[in-house]
């Protein structure tokens, strides 16, 4: 009987959400589920800073935010404005880009108050990341009400 191995486990994982993002769940929700449960875990990270909970809540922020909530946002934008797809790449990478150089930035000012600090402004952008993504979906939903 081959041992398991846990590593072995996440591919297999990011498969089955894939899988369950093209046949049962809209991408539109599941990135909206994607984005609360990253908060919710970064929110328990940030109250409850244990090894444990450090443990667990990064596991569920490396299957859901990491886990390719990147690509689903841009398929998302593509279908949502499918007239200027090349634009919405452009300016979704761009600010993909921006925010790669300035959260650095910030985080290292923000370091100097505190480290605990840190943690409440990746909190504070991870709630910007849910409105989004509720302004998204209702941007989808207007567009199928239009359009029927």
């Amino acid at each position: 009987m081959p041992r398991f191995v846990f590593p072995q486990i996440i591919p297999e994982f990011l498969v089955f959400r894939q899988s369950l993002v093209e046949r049962i769940i809209k991408p539109v929700w599941f990135m909206l589920f994607d984005t609360v449960v990253s908060l919710l875990a970064l929110v328990a990270l940030t109250l409850i800073p244990t090894w444990w909970v450090a443990l667990i809540s990064s596991f569920v922020i490396g299957c859901s935010a990491a886990g390719g909530v990147m690509q689903l946002g841009l398929t998302v934008m593509s279908n949502t404005f499918p007239r200027a797809k090349g634009r919405i790449t452009g300016i979704y990478y761009t600010a993909s880009g921006l925010a790669s150089f300035t959260i650095p930035v910030f985080t290292a000012w923000i370091s100097q108050i505190g480290i605990y600090e840190i943690m409440w402004f990746d909190v504070l952008i991870a709630g910007i990341g849910v409105l989004c993504s509720i302004v998204v979906l209702t941007l989808s939903r207007e567009k199928k009400t239009i359009v029927a």
